[in-house]
């Protein structure tokens, strides 16, 4: 076998990383579930037959990953600036891309007023109109669901709305899923998991199909705790080499949600011989997948076997997720 020059070996290294990271890719957009190579595998998650435990772990068949977002924070309604009157504490903006409110939101929709019209705004086309709650410059709010006070006597037709956060008015990131108002006074809504913290909170209707409806009042299960993130061990199913195994590569696709440190918070370890032996893989940063994705690799020497699966352990109560992991053996 001919010798391979000293200084080409990190270009073939980096290399090997490319190809991991491109069938990843591919098997992303292709939309398999485990696929299986000639000397190792990928999984990107479209399903779940590639793991034997999430270990604690949630599966996101959406967002086609696996990790351990944070647990519902400590909220309250009681909490200041959940109900009651907080127009000295909480300010209100509003605006349409639509059709303009008939009657503009006000301080009224913290007024602590949950029935009856004292100004509170209406409108007789929704599409596009949004209210933004401001409160204040050094808040940093965790919301775990929000309650809508309005008339009962009209239907909001067919409208949908969003309850968004966001720390700049500028960028917004959905708080919960669309939900459609109805007619029930203090309606609750629950939080999709995107908690916060956030300065400000923006109620918007993405879809219309309205006639004249009023809102009295919106309050706020909130607090300043966040929820910790879970520390998980996620493992793989067993995948069988057709010799035994030394040496085994791992690329992987990591996303930190919280400043999160590999090999400290994020770890990943193989095994050859059906778990008797756990190897760690020596994490380094590859580079960009895209915008919000990392691609993480290394290579770990095992104890020879037949057996090999993966195990991705967090610690330190670090929230992240990971969207696919390349196994290559020798």
């Amino acid at each position: 076998m001919p010798m391979i020059a000293a200084n080409l070996r990190p270009e073939l290294d980096a290399l090997r990383y490319d190809f991991a990271a491109e069938v990843l890719r591919n098997v992303l957009k292709d939309g398999w579930g485990v696929l299986a190579l000639s000397a190792g595998v990928a999984d990107a998650f479209t399903d779940q037959t590639g793991l034997s435990a999430l270990g604690g772990a949630t599966y996101d068949g959406v967002g086609r990953a696996i990790g351990n977002p944070f647990a519902v924070p400590a909220t309250s309604y009681a909490n200041p600036g959940g109900s009651g009157d907080r127009t000295a504490t909480v300010a209100i903006s509003s605006g349409s891309t639509g059709a303009a409110w008939t009657t503009a939101p006000t301080g009224a929709l913290v007024d602590g007023a949950t029935g009856g019209n004292d100004g509170h705004p209406n409108y007789t086309d929704a599409l596009g109109n949004w209210v933004v709650f401001d409160f204040g410059a050094a808040a940093a709010n965790y919301f775990s669901e929000f309650k809508i006070w309005q008339q009962t006597t009209n239907p909001a037709g067919a409208d949908t709305w969003k309850f968004q956060g966001s720390n700049d008015n500028a960028t917004w990131a959905d708080i919960t899923a669309a939900f459609g108002r109805g007619i029930t006074n203090g309606l609750a809504i629950a939080a999709n998991g995107n908690y916060g913290p956030w300065r400000y909170v923006r109620l918007i209707c993405v879809g219309a199909g309205s006639t004249n409806d009023i809102l009295y009042e919106v309050d706020f299960k909130l607090g300043t705790t966040p929820g910790a993130a879970p520390d998980i061990t996620a493992t793989s199913i067993a995948f069988v080499p057709a010799a035994a195994t030394t040496l085994v590569r791992v690329v992987g696709l990591w996303e930190a949600v919280d400043a999160a440190t590999l090999g400290t918070d994020c770890l990943l370890d193989v095994t050859a011989d059906a778990g008797a032996h756990w190897s760690a893989v020596p994490l380094a940063d590859l580079g960009k997948f895209d915008t919000s994705t990392r691609i993480i690799g290394g290579l770990a020497a095992v104890t020879a076997g037949s057996s090999i699966s993966w195990r991705w352990r967090t610690a330190n109560a670090k929230s992240q997720s990971l969207r696919g992991v390349f196994l290559q053996w020798k």
